[in-house]
C-alpha cells in the first residue's frame, strides 16, 4: 500500500466515525493489521450471534502471559482461516497507548479483528462484556455461532482445549 493510499484510507475511516486506525502492515495472508477504538456497545456486541465461532481474547501489552500466548492465537486464526471462525483481540491498554498496541500487533502480523478499549474504564469494559469477569487477563472466551458461550478461561489459553472447542463448534 502506498503512503498516499494509506492517507486516503485513514481519512475515509475518520470520516466514518474516526474509530479505525489502519497501518501498512499485513498479516500472514495479506490481511491488513487494523486497530479499532472500541465503544462499550461494540464490546457487548461481541456476544451477538454472527454465524461464526468467535474467540475473543482480552489482553494488554504490559501483561507477560498475554504477550506469550499471542503468537499462538494468531496461529490459531491462520489454522481455521477457511472455517466459520473469527479471532477478536481486545486490548485493555489505555487509548493513549494506541501506538504501542499497534506496534505489538504489527510485529505479530495480527491481521485479525483487533480492538482497543478507548472509551471506557476497565470496570466499564468488564461490565460491557461480562459482568462476572474479575478483570484478570489474559481472558479468553469462545462464543458459538448461536451466541452461546462455549468456553471461558482466565489466564493463559490452553490452545489444545481451545482447538477442541472450536472443532466441536464447527461440526454443529
Amino acid at each position: 500500500m502506498t503512503r498516499g493510499l494509506s492517507t486516503i484510507a485513514l481519512l475515509a475511516a475518520l470520516g466514518a466515525g474516526g474509530r479505525v486506525v489502519l497501518t501498512e502492515h499485513v498479516g500472514p495472508h495479506g490481511d491488513p493489521v487494523t486497530l479499532t477504538l472500541a465503544r462499550p456497545e461494540e464490546v457487548a456486541a461481541l456476544r451477538t450471534p454472527n454465524g461464526k465461532t468467535r474467540l475473543i481474547n482480552f489482553w494488554a501489552t504490559w501483561c507477560a502471559p498475554c504477550r506469550e500466548e499471542f503468537r499462538g492465537l494468531v496461529k490459531l486464526a491462520e489454522t481455521y482461516r477457511g472455517r466459520p471462525f473469527e479471532l477478536v483481540t481486545v486490548s485493555i491498554n489505555a487509548a493513549d497507548e494506541e501506538k504501542s498496541v499497534r506496534t505489538f500487533l504489527e510485529l505479530r502480523r495480527a491481521g485479525t479483528r483487533n480492538l482497543l478499549n478507548a472509551f471506557m474504564t476497565p470496570a466499564e469494559l468488564m461490565r460491557a462484556f461480562d459482568p462476572e469477569w474479575t478483570g484478570a487477563i489474559p481472558y479468553s472466551v469462545v462464543i458459538g455461532p448461536d451466541g452461546q458461550e462455549l468456553y471461558a478461561r482466565v489466564g493463559t489459553l490452553d490452545l489444545r482445549e481451545a482447538r477442541r472447542v472450536l472443532l466441536e463448534s464447527f461440526s454443529k
